[in-house]
């Protein structure tokens, strides 16, 4: 898998860790997961890439991030990598609702789906949200209690009724437009890979749609991000194909035709490669995931 929490999650279904170091941490094109991930920073300044575009994210600002969304965190050198991350799997969703709540978990679904990043305007909303996210933290550090689960479980689901009670409060969400020539044409890279990996994309195509020279897209796309071009596209296709995999029930064929892969070899070695086993079993496996407690 692309992402250190993974396993975790697999294992905890429900992650809150706190950081304030100072960053360290390089750029990762490549990261993506299959749980839902919000991003609150404590921090003074740093920038969020979801998708295809960069957020400036500021003191108090939430991100939220959907399964399997490509994204990267970017720190300036002098940032502080200051804040609190909230990592649980879809399956929560599930015990969100109940008979004063009901509704809830649909709620928290559109969240995400329609949002990626929050930013309050007054003191008092921020406040609201850091001590519900406060109690969050807490209950994720209780030792040695019978009920933690639980208690971790009711105060992620308060913190998400806060959150959707104060949305009336909300700046509106924006990106940063103010990109260079450099940073446009990897977000045009990045928005044509989005719209065509199911189809086949060479390095010729995107020139010649982009207008631009093979050397002149290669070098910059790998000065830029990090990845070459080909590299990114196979991820985006094997966190489709991952994504197939757990919801669907399409046949390994089937997966590799619907995500792009030309040779159903070639996308066996990069998903073995990707998550250390094949396809096949990687499906297998999820059939002995252990249910939530």
């Amino acid at each position: 898998m692309h992402d250190p929490y993974t396993r975790r999650t697999f294992n905890e279904y429900i992650i809150v860790n706190k950081s304030d170091k100072l960053s360290d941490a390089s750029k990762r094109w490549d990261h993506y997961h299959d749980f839902y991930e919000l991003y609150f920073y404590l921090g003074k300044e740093m920038s969020y890439f979801i998708d295809t575009k960069t957020y400036t994210i500021y003191k108090d600002d939430i991100v939220l991030i959907e399964p399997f969304l490509l994204h990267k965190t970017v720190y300036n050198p002098t940032s502080e990598r200051n804040r609190i991350l909230v990592l649980f799997h879809p399956q929560i969703l599930s015990f969100m609702d109940g008979p004063e709540n009901e509704g809830v978990a649909h709620e928290i679904e559109m969240l995400f789906a329609q949002k990626r990043k929050f930013s309050f305007r007054s003191t008092d909303s921020k406040k609201l949200f850091y001590d519900a996210m406060q109690r969050l933290l807490h209950a994720s550090q209780t030792e040695n209690s019978s009920f933690k689960n639980t208690k971790v479980r009711c105060a992620l689901t308060e913190l998400f009724i806060t959150l959707l009670d104060l949305s009336y409060d909300e700046d509106i969400e924006e990106s940063n437009h103010t990109l260079s020539p450099k940073e446009k044409l990897v977000h045009d890279v990045i928005t044509y890979i989005n719209e065509n990996y199911t189809s086949d994309i060479t390095l010729e195509m995107i020139c010649k749609e982009l207008y631009v020279s093979k050397y002149y897209l290669c070098h910059t796309f790998k000065e830029t991000t990090g990845v070459t071009v080909i590299s990114f596209i196979n991820t985006k296709r094997l966190s489709e194909a991952e994504r197939l995999l757990r919801y669907s029930a399409l046949n390994i064929t089937e997966i590799c035709q619907a995500v792009g892969f030309n040779s159903i070899s070639h996308f066996i070695n990069l998903f073995k490669k990707a998550y250390q086993c094949t396809p096949s079993v990687f499906r297998k496996n999820l059939e002995t995931e252990i249910l939530i407690p």
